[in-house]
């Protein structure tokens, strides 16, 4: 360092001045130190702060998931629970079903059987002694009516309640001829549909019942219907064969003493 006076003249002698200019505090080893340990120790905090967080949320992400494969689980088992359970049924219902359906074809089996002409079925296995009685006491029952019809100058009534299938056909046809007897046109086409039946099975039952085919038996129960009327001497023997159905009187006197064994006029002596 130098010096000058007033005159502007310099000293010779120089002085050496020390001057030591200090850091700020930011800017010393102390504070950057510091400052580093601050930081070091706000990272690892935040690390650690930032990991607990990320542990709570694998806990609660960990917990839902258990609870929801828990029902995931359940609602399987229920299910497995209700397919089984399903399975079950359907084994029932087929089972149900095979044996209805059995039923039915038997039942379809036995309807063909009677629409054909059968008196009676019997499903297998059957008891020996009850077919056995079955067969005679159908064999006995059409011999009696075979013969109350073929024989008597009445016509033989027949029970209505009665359980067997000959009497309940006998008396749905009494029933038919009671209604159409006294029509001349009545044929045994009509015969037959009125039974709801086929002409041929109407052959074949009133063959196998009175041993008469279905005009026989038209003629014969006209014939019965017009003794009364013929014994109470109230009509002629025209008028009266002309209100049983029949179209010629001297075709109904031949008939009737074929059947009764004498003409009308005879019977009436």
């Amino acid at each position: 360092m130098k010096a000058s006076n007033s005159d502007g003249r310099w000293s010779d002698e120089v002085t050496t001045l020390l001057i030591t200019i200090r850091p700020l505090f930011w800017q010393t080893t102390w504070f950057l130190a510091l400052l580093t340990l601050a930081l070091i120790a706000g990272t690892v905090l935040y690390i650690r702060h930032h990991t607990k967080r990320l542990l709570l949320e694998k806990d609660k992400l960990e917990r839902i998931v258990h609870e929801r494969t828990e029902r995931i689980e359940e609602q399987n088992y229920k299910m497995r629970q209700q397919a089984e359970t399903l399975r079950e049924i359907n084994a029932d219902l087929t089972r149900k079903s095979e044996v209805v359906e059995g039923q039915k074809l038997e039942l379809e089996d036995q309807l063909q059987g009677l629409q054909f002409g059968a008196d009676d079925y019997i499903s297998k296995p059957f008891n020996l002694d009850i077919l056995k009685a079955k067969v005679h006491n159908a064999i006995e029952t059409r011999r009696k009516i075979r013969s109350l019809f073929t024989s008597q100058s009445e016509i033989p009534e027949v029970s209505v309640n009665s359980e067997s299938l000959d009497d309940k056909f006998l008396a749905k046809a009494y029933d038919v001829l009671e209604k159409y007897y006294s029509n001349p046109d009545f044929s045994v086409e009509m015969f037959s549909d009125n039974m709801f039946v086929t002409r041929s099975l109407l052959y074949k039952k009133l063959k196998a019942l009175v041993d008469l085919s279905p005009n026989d038996f038209i003629t014969i129960y006209r014939l019965k219907k017009a003794r009364p009327l013929i014994l109470s001497k109230e009509m002629s023997v025209s008028e009266v064969a002309y209100s049983v159905g029949f179209n010629d009187p001297k075709y109904f006197s031949r008939v009737f003493k074929k059947f009764f064994k004498k003409t009308p006029s005879e019977y009436l002596e």
